[in-house]
């Protein structure tokens, strides 16, 4: 679970660590549209959960 600043993203969408790493993709949210805490699907290999907590969030850019 991860907390959302800002307008929530919706299911599905990409989510890494700011600047970085591809965590995976929003599986739920719960909460408000603007405080809401959503779950990610882990998708990427690799990815040790325990690394990135405390980390900052965003958006993934879309793969064209």
């Amino acid at each position: 679970m991860v907390s959302f600043e800002g307008r929530a993203p919706g299911l599905y969408t990409g989510i890494r660590i700011v600047g970085g790493k591809f965590l995976g993709r929003v599986d739920s949210v719960i909460g408000s549209i603007n405080g809401a805490f959503i779950h990610i699907k882990p998708l990427a290999e690799g990815v040790v959960a325990e690394n990135a907590v405390g980390s900052p969030v965003e958006i993934a850019p879309r793969d064209r």
